[in-house]
């Protein structure tokens, strides 16, 4: 998979694609097409006919003490979001902060797909009878720039 990112003159912010490309020509031919205005919105950009997939950033202040019980519990949410059509990509905990981050995504209508997902009655059952231990929930949608981990 290739990423790139590059900058737009009439937009604010970087524009980030992640599309699956045969090669390095292909990738520079679709970053030249945009650089002249040829290209169309993140938004509506299509991999194979396949809009590219959306990443959701969450990240929990977990309560003073209970860390570990929510790491305990946190997995069983796992397979449901799965059977949803999400990916987790990656799950952090800052302890001098005492948070939890983590990265979802979703390569269809993410929006769509989670209101699906927070209305399922598997949801509703992964939550029955769990205390609340998340004090503030920060959660943002963002674009991929780079994605690779070392190989251990």
């Amino acid at each position: 998979m290739l990423f790139f990112a590059q900058k737009s003159t009439d937009l604010p912010k970087v524009e980030v694609g992640v599309c699956t490309l045969a090669n390095q020509a292909d990738a520079n031919r679709h970053v030249r097409r945009r650089q002249a205005g040829q290209g169309i919105p993140y938004s509506q950009a299509r991999c194979y006919g396949r809009p590219m997939a959306a990443v959701q950033l969450r990240r929990y202040q977990i309560s003073p003490g209970q860390m570990d019980a929510f790491l305990e519990w946190w997995p069983s949410i796992l397979p449901v979001r799965k059977q949803y059509g999400f990916d987790v990509l990656f799950a952090f905990v800052d302890e001098s902060a005492n948070q939890f981050i983590w990265a979802v995504r979703h390569d269809g209508d993410f929006a769509a797909a989670e209101k699906v997902y927070l209305d399922s009655p598997e949801r509703a059952a992964a939550f029955d009878g769990v205390p609340r231990r998340v004090e503030e929930t920060f959660i943002a949608m963002v674009n991929v720039v780079h994605e690779g981990w070392p190989s251990t």
